[in-house]
């Protein structure tokens, strides 16, 4: 990261370390287009997700399957067929297109579903096991600029509910 004061990543938590401060824990929701759903209105998620093209992501490694998995429930027949892209961004607008079902990620898709460009297709969100996190240098941590930077990015996060349902304590930075 050399010439760079901070970085946000999504990483396992894990992989923290001292430098890196978590900012928001990442959830899965299976999303699609209005139309999309209302097309199959009759289905539930489950089975409208059998019924419909997957849009996968192929920068992240589980994906669709990790789902499955996650939820218990048995992949789908048809998971390997679909749109495939390379972020979460086009993902979402391909899904707001109608061209599938994407697995949204919170906070990604947040604006897009309260909008209503984009409506889930399941109430609970899932853990996916990753985080966003505000990395820095071990020698940068404590500069000033970043220490202002860091606490700046918690109090405009400090509102936002985690998928718990509980809003994160807004931290003060030493």
């Amino acid at each position: 990261m050399e010439g760079i004061d901070a970085a946000i990543r999504l990483a396992p938590g894990a992989r923290a370390n001292p430098s890196w401060t978590r900012l928001l824990d990442e959830s899965l929701v299976p999303v699609c287009s209005p139309l999309l759903r209302e097309k199959f209105s009759g289905l539930s998620g489950l089975e409208l997700i059998a019924k419909a093209d997957f849009i996968h992501m192929t920068s992240i490694s589980g994906d669709w399957a990790e789902w499955f998995r996650i939820i218990g429930a048995p992949p789908s027949a048809n998971l390997r067929g679909g749109l495939r892209v390379d972020t979460a961004n086009l993902a979402l607008d391909a899904a707001r297109r109608g061209f599938g079902v994407a697995l949204g990620r919170t906070p990604l898709a947040d604006a897009e579903i309260e909008s209503g460009e984009l409506v889930r297709l399941f109430e609970r969100n899932v853990a996916s096991g990753g985080s966003y996190w505000l990395v820095t240098m071990d020698a940068d941590f404590q500069s000033e600029d970043v220490k202002a930077f860091r606490q700046w990015l918690l109090d405009e996060l400090g509102a936002v509910a985690q998928p718990s349902g509980k809003q994160r304590p807004r931290r003060k930075i030493a």
